[in-house]
């Protein structure tokens, strides 16, 4: 009965299956959290009380396990709506803590797919690199996955997108939310060629000489992007090996 002096209690109960991996629910405790979620218990829990549950329960070595327990309670579409305790979704969460992914990527492979990630992530006031990592990835997933058939154009425009020459730390996150999704899909190796060869450039250089030939402005910004292109395609780790001529036999 002490559980109803405090819902927050289910979100623990929920942290601890993660934790440790041979907890179980009583029945006669499932049914009683049960009951207070169709009494409206969790419906106005306090945001951060909530978030600190969540996020803990994210970086423990089962995050799995913690969704299990919140849809057996019935309580994950009120707290999380859209997110589904899919088989999918379990092993990408564990994924992600084999690897030791830090709670963004962990936030972010979450809510991947809600119909409304972004309410979520303001319900909860969850913090600002969570819910800017998730929503990139949203965006870009796609881009993501399709990277080893862009050229250095389309290389460079992902790369800028995702803001990679600035936040380089961010755009690895990026890359380990996106294998967690799908390992084999996203070809890590080209995209990090591209952005190194993009950083190479001294841009000073090329902005200053863009204006000495009268170029302002957006123009200067075109001759920069124009130099990182080129650098991109004289990457010879982007650069398909050259068939070797068979020998006549």
């Amino acid at each position: 009965p002490a559980f109803v002096e405090d819902p927050v209690r289910l979100l623990r109960v929920a942290r601890l299956a993660a934790r440790f991996h041979t907890f179980t629910l009583a029945p006669e405790t499932l049914a009683l959290l049960q009951t207070m979620v169709a009494q409206g218990e969790v419906d106005a829990l306090v945001a951060e009380r909530v978030w600190q549950e969540l996020s803990r329960g994210l970086m423990e070595a089962r995050p799995s396990r913690m969704l299990a327990v919140l849809h057996d309670t019935q309580a994950l579409p009120r707290l999380l709506p859209g997110v589904q305790a899919s088989a999918a979704l379990c092993q990408r969460l564990d994924d992600c803590a084999q690897q030791g992914a830090p709670l963004a990527v962990r936030f972010a492979c979450l809510v991947l797919g809600a119909a409304d990630a972004s309410a979520i992530a303001e319900r909860w006031r969850v913090p600002s690199e969570c819910k800017e990592l998730a929503a990139l990835l949203t965006r870009e997933l796609t881009q993501l996955q399709d990277a080893e058939g862009l050229d250095a154009n389309g290389l460079l425009s992902l790369l800028e997108r995702c803001d990679a020459l600035r936040r380089a730390p961010r755009f690895e996150d990026l890359l380990q939310a996106a294998q967690c999704l799908a390992p084999a899909s996203v070809d890590v190796r080209r995209l990090h060629a591209a952005l190194l060869a993009a950083q190479a450039v001294d841009t000073a250089s090329v902005a200053a000489q863009a204006a000495t030939q009268g170029a302002r402005g957006p123009a200067i910004g075109a001759a920069v992007f124009a130099a990182r292109v080129k650098a991109i395609q004289a990457c010879a780790a982007l650069t398909p090996p050259t068939p070797r001529a068979s020998s006549a036999q």
